[in-house]
């Protein structure tokens, strides 16, 4: 059996350190970072609270918004505790990812997964009163979408 000499082990290290060290770096000095916030102003005709959890990074200039629902269940159920935003579904590869989505100019709302559309349109109507028209791109994992996606407008 042949080894690799130990010179060509330190070269593919360095290697692998030089392709990877960008994603090492992601989120250090000079990358913006990102803000979640609770938002508690969007409200069902009946006067019911309908929070959601809003995700910016430092300096947008909002061109769209993103709106991010996680499957199964999918109640995010966003709140404080203690003073701290805590919510479900923190494992969900939308909701893990959101900081991600996050841009110089894009929104992003993360809610509850949905049965109706009055809920989605009320988000909708408290984010546009917050930065006026934005076109809106929702995504969702599994059966977040059930019921809003052929009614909504």
């Amino acid at each position: 059996m042949c080894m690799p000499s130990l010179l060509y082990c330190r070269h593919l290290l360095l290697v692998t350190c030089l392709l990877f060290a960008p994603i090492f770096a992601w989120g250090q000095v000079g990358v913006p970072s990102t803000q979640d916030q609770l938002i508690s102003t969007a409200k069902y005709p009946d006067g019911t609270v309908i929070p959601y959890m809003l995700t910016t990074r430092d300096g947008v200039k909002p061109k769209r918004l993103i709106v991010l629902m996680p499957g199964g269940m999918g109640n995010l159920d966003p709140r404080l505790e203690d003073g701290r935003l805590v919510f479900n579904f923190a494992g969900n590869f939308l909701i893990r990812s959101r900081h991600l989505f996050a841009d110089d100019e894009s929104l992003i709302v993360s809610t509850n997964s949905t049965e109706s559309p009055e809920r989605m349109r009320a988000i909708l109507l408290d984010m546009k009163q917050r930065y006026g028209a934005l076109p809106v791109l929702m995504i969702g994992t599994s059966k977040s979408f059930t019921g809003i996606d052929d009614r909504h407008q």
